[in-house]
């Protein structure tokens, strides 16, 4: 995706009022952008250590400069303990995939991928619920 005459694109970095990290992506992403949208994060996680929720809304991207997924997936998966949940929101077949691959790196983690932000948004703000898979009851000796 080279992105040669394209205007930069823009991401919104935002707490809204539920406790959810937004980052809304816009246009064509290069690394300069995703590198100050991560410091942005940065200094808001700081300020608020008790956000557990993040929501990446990716509808309106045109499109990345090579090795910006990976290098958002590295911020994500630094900052792993951070979160409780996390969702993303896309319509791409391909950021969707890429997506998918790197959530299994992150163990303890609920992540999923949604193609409607109200429900990305309803996913974050559920109740949680124990998911760890019940235990047999052994037989007595």
């Amino acid at each position: 995706m080279g992105g040669e005459g394209i205007d930069d694109g823009h991401v919104e970095v935002l707490l809204d009022a539920r406790g959810i990290l937004v980052r809304n992506v816009r246009g064509f992403v290069r690394h300069g952008t995703l590198l100050a949208a991560h410091r942005e994060c940065d200094a808001l996680l700081d300020r608020h250590a008790d956000v557990h929720l993040l929501l990446t809304d990716t509808l309106a991207i045109e499109g990345f400069e090579s090795g910006v997924p990976m290098s958002s997936f590295r911020w994500l998966i630094a900052h792993r303990a951070q979160w409780h949940r996390a969702a993303m929101v896309t319509r791409s077949r391909s950021v969707a995939a890429v997506s998918s691959m790197f959530t299994r790196m992150l163990p303890g983690v609920l992540h999923r991928i949604f193609s409607d932000r109200d429900a990305a948004v309803a996913f974050l703000l559920a109740p949680t619920v124990n998911t760890t898979p019940k235990r047999r009851a052994q037989p007595p000796p």
